[in-house]
């Protein structure tokens, strides 16, 4: 045993410091509003859960969630996911489905990551970050983790991964296709996705029809003998503005979606 008083001595004798742990730079998230979108595969919300397989290796299961239809988009279990791993998963979804305007992710080390961070730049994708220490800021895919992790992970005995990822996408399948949701009216979330889709296409084809009558109205001239007064040449500019007040506002919907 050696007094601990002479080892602070001698270590101060020596000049020797203890290197002291930097804090973690977390970068700052805004604080969004959590709206629901009005139009599917528009916003997803990310997150990780973890389990143990019957050998006691880690699971690490990544969850997206669609923000308006609350469809579980995907359940990926894998012993590690990073960066580069998650990069790969969403570009294999968005071949498959088409990615969304918005993902909306915790300051996880993987959300976070320079991979991260390019992929979503070069594709064109805003991310979201929540604030440190607020999972309600993302309470969509919050909500969700509840519902694997109680009927489908803690029900099972993983034997190994391939195991978990036949059983978790068993699940997934029925969550989608056959649990109908009230806060959907009903409706399973697949049946929902695919309601919201027509109703979408449907307000296009109204707001373009609506910009072709402004428009035409806009082109047509001048009737001859309109025009020679102030007061007529002001009611006629007057409509004119008007119009082009209207058109530009049907070409922001059309730009921004039902979103």
């Amino acid at each position: 045993m050696v007094n601990h008083q002479r080892i602070e001595r001698l270590y101060g004798e020596a000049a020797l410091h203890v290197r002291r742990r930097r804090r973690k730079k977390i970068p700052l998230g805004e604080r969004q509003p959590l709206v629901r979108p009005r139009q599917a595969n528009h916003v997803w919300s990310m997150d990780f859960v973890f389990d143990r397989t019957a050998e006691g290796r880690v699971i690490k299961c990544l969850t997206i969630v669609d923000d308006a239809t609350h469809e579980a988009v995907a359940i990926v279990p894998d012993r590690a996911i990073g960066g580069l791993a998650l990069t790969r998963i969403l570009h294999r979804l968005g071949a498959a489905r088409g990615l969304p305007r918005i993902i909306r992710t915790d300051n996880g080390k993987e959300f976070c990551g320079r991979a991260m961070l390019t992929w979503a730049h070069a594709h064109g994708v805003t991310l979201r970050l929540i604030e440190p220490g607020k999972p309600n800021q993302n309470a969509y895919v919050e909500s969700f983790n509840g519902r694997p992790r109680d009927e489908c992970l803690n029900e099972h005995w993983f034997i190994n991964l391939d195991h978990a990822r036949v059983l978790i996408e068993a699940w997934r399948r029925e969550y989608n296709e056959e649990r109908s949701k009230k806060a959907l009216g009903g409706l399973t979330p697949i049946a929902y996705a695919r309601q919201l889709a027509t109703k979408t296409v449907t307000v296009k084809c109204r707001t373009l029809k609506r910009t072709a009558t402004l428009r035409s109205c806009l082109e047509t001239p001048l009737p001859p003998g309109e025009g020679k007064g102030v007061r007529d040449s002001a009611g006629y500019f007057l409509r004119c503005f008007s119009l082009t007040l209207a058109l530009s506002r049907r070409e922001r919907e059309l730009k921004v979606g039902s979103f």
